[in-house]
C-alpha cells in the first residue's frame, strides 16, 4: 500500500512538471512569434480579415419570431409577438 502512495505521489510530480513545461514552453513561443513578426506579415493577416466576410454564416432566408413588450419602461406586462421570414444576401 505505501508502494503505491509513494507511485502515485511520483505520478503526480511528473505530470505537474509536464504542465509546468508546456506553458512555460507555449509563452516561449508566442513571444518568439510576437518579436518575429514583420510589417508584412501583419499587413497580410490584416488582408485576409479584412470582416468581409464576418456575417456570411446570416446568408439565406429564415423564418423568423420576435417578441417585445408593448409599452416597454413603463410597467406592462403585455407582449407582442411577430412572426415572419427573414431574407439575407451578400451584396
Amino acid at each position: 500500500m505505501r508502494a503505491i502512495r509513494r507511485a502515485f505521489k511520483f505520478c503526480r510530480f511528473c505530470t505537474l512538471l509536464l504542465v509546468i513545461g508546456a506553458v512555460f514552453q507555449s509563452q516561449e513561443n508566442f513571444a518568439q512569434s510576437k518579436t518575429d513578426a514583420s510589417p508584412t506579415n501583419s499587413q497580410q493577416i490584416s488582408k485576409e480579415r479584412d470582416g468581409q466576410n464576418d456575417f456570411d454564416f446570416e446568408i439565406g432566408t429564415w423564418k423568423t419570431r420576435l417578441k417585445r413588450l408593448l409599452n416597454p419602461l413603463s410597467g406592462s406586462n403585455v407582449w407582442v409577438e411577430y412572426e415572419g421570414t427573414t431574407v439575407v444576401r451578400k451584396i
